[in-house]
């Protein structure tokens, strides 16, 4: 059956693999061409790089301070990585490790920081974080989850209510924060925060759907090599979005517990 022509996550979707595969059109190489299991193969090296990088201030004895700095320096490089990768997807394969590197510090500073408040939620999150990737995996490959035009217009519509949160929390964090409301914490704990943190779960797994069928997509339509990267550290974003969430999930959850 053929996969309907979809864009994905904002930086994944079919102009940059109809870009990717003219580049490989015009280098006449089957060998340059990607493929998925290249993808994954990166994908999984990245990941390496990051779990490396999470337990790097452990091996330096870092105080919370430095680290919680380093986290921060390197959450600001990642997005404007990020950005930049969008614009020109052709640097994804220079930026992969340095952005690999960034998740990885700016993970082990949040993690550092939550632990001292919620010790083993970190590792709890993080299996979940596994356990939603599978089934994700497991049910697009099965069949189970199918991309097509009701799948799209779900996403779209999420997409929205995504940006919606997004403007909503901005709003809580600069205009209502003096109200002292809980109707407006959409980060705190209690069942309002958990729900949108559930929603944006759902967002996530939606977004790794879809990035594993661009992924495809870009391996039927003969993308060159380079994309492989591309497609890589654009999962690694997602898989990084994920367990963020999955970690917000289980404070906002052990939270909820210690206040009742």
């Amino acid at each position: 059956m053929e996969m309907p022509k979809v864009s994905s996550s904002p930086y994944m979707n079919m102009d940059v693999i109809n870009k990717a595969s003219q580049n490989s059109s015009l280098s006449g190489a089957d060998s340059g061409r990607m493929t998925v299991s290249g993808a994954v193969a990166k994908t999984a090296a990245l990941s390496g790089v990051v779990a490396f990088c999470v337990l790097l201030p452990l091996f330096f004895d870092m105080s919370a301070g430095v680290s919680n700095t380093l986290a921060a320096i390197c959450g600001i490089a990642a997005i404007a990585m990020v950005i930049a990768m969008i614009f020109n997807q052709k640097i994804a394969k220079y930026i992969a490790i340095p952005y690999a590197v960034c998740e990885g510090l700016f993970i082990s500073g949040l993690v550092l920081s939550i632990n001292a408040y919620y010790p083993g939620v970190a590792l709890e999150a993080l299996l979940a974080t596994v356990a939603l990737l599978a089934a994700v995996s497991i049910s697009y490959k099965t069949g189970l989850i199918k991309v097509n035009e009701v799948f799209m217009s779900t996403f779209k519509i999420m997409t929205f209510g995504f940006i919606g949160l997004l403007v909503l929390n901005i709003l809580t964090i600069f205009v209502f924060k003096d109200l002292g409301n809980q109707l407006f914490s959409l980060t705190g704990s209690g069942f309002i925060g958990i729900g949108v943190t559930l929603f944006l779960l759902v967002y996530g797994s939606f977004s790794l759907v879809l990035d594993i069928a661009t992924a495809e997509q870009g391996e039927l339509q003969g993308a060159d090599k380079d994309f492989e990267w591309y497609c890589a550290v654009s999962l690694l974003i997602t898989v990084v979005y994920i367990y963020i969430q999955m970690l917000r999930l289980f404070v906002q959850i052990a939270a909820t517990m210690n206040r009742d």
